[in-house]
């Protein structure tokens, strides 16, 4: 009997040791005053950069192309060699004509996939030469961009400095609707039309300080598809560096060469290059 009560007393004194519903272990590793708390590395992520690799992010480019142009323009016939460059551009700033290229160019992205919008007016007066004659020849029009982003090398969220790294693959469709003019002392004429010109390619941004990165984008397209009205083949490459004022507004000053191979019927074709400098204004959202 003595034995019974012995063993009733120990058994009601071991019963307060542990919390209802926890385990010897659990008690065992009960946080002692003074210690941090213990952390889950399956989820120890910091709750900003995990918003920040979520969230959309938006940017608004106006860039203004100051652009010349380099090769053969041929309406009905009519060739014209023409060699416009930049310092061209300059002298004619206050001409009737623009002499240049202004755009807007958008892009929306959300972790790795992303999309761009982009649509420029182009105006350009080249003088030029068909034989001996002095001639002029007026490439004017339209060309916009749509297309996918997939950022095959992401950079860490929120990094814009020094050791940045960022490599994007593109998709997309330029649409170009190009009007060509000739005239001379004894002909005056003009051709237009609509090209859709898919392309594929890529583009690359490093960081050279925390407030300068030096970028690079470069494509091809057209590739002479008989199913609609392409070109023969284009290609585009844009170079350049970007000042990072705020997080919220950017400076570029950059080169661009966009070129293009083009037969429009009727004797008339376009095999020239669009070349020159180009200053971009970026806001950030």
């Amino acid at each position: 009997m003595k034995s019974l009560v012995l063993l009733l007393t120990v058994a009601m004194l071991a019963i307060p040791a542990s919390a209802p519903g926890q385990t010897p272990s659990a008690v065992a590793t009960e946080q002692t005053p003074g210690t941090p708390p213990p952390t889950d590395p399956a989820v120890d992520v910091p709750p900003h950069k995990a918003a920040d690799e979520d969230r959309w992010r938006l940017s608004l480019a106006i860039p203004v192309w100051l652009v010349g142009v380099d090769g053969d323009l041929n309406v009905r016939g009519h060739k014209i060699s023409g060699d416009q460059d930049t310092a061209d551009d300059v002298d004619e700033l206050f001409d009737s004509r623009l002499n240049g290229a202004m755009a807007l160019h958008f892009e929306a992205q959300k972790s790795r996939f992303g999309l761009l919008l982009d649509g420029m007016y182009l105006d350009r007066s080249i003088r030029g030469t068909e034989g001996a004659t002095d001639a002029e020849a007026t490439l004017l029009g339209y060309i916009g961009e749509v297309g996918g982003i997939y950022t095959v090398i992401p950079p860490a969220p929120g990094k814009r400095g020094w050791g940045m790294l960022r490599l994007d693959a593109l998709v997309g469709l330029r649409i170009s609707g190009l009007e060509l003019g000739v005239e001379t002392d004894t002909f005056s004429g003009d051709v237009s039309d609509t090209y859709y010109d898919p392309y594929v390619g890529g583009r690359v941004e490093v960081g050279l300080t925390n407030w300068l990165s030096a970028k690079a984008r470069g494509d091809v397209g057209g590739f002479g598809i008989d199913a609609w009205n392409t070109s023969q083949f284009s290609y585009n490459v844009d170079t350049g560096l970007e000042f990072h004022f705020t997080r919220w507004f950017d400076l570029g000053l950059g080169y661009r060469w966009l070129s293009y191979d083009i037969d429009l019927g009727s004797e008339s074709s376009l095999n020239a290059t669009l070349s020159g400098p180009v200053v971009e204004l970026k806001f950030n959202f």
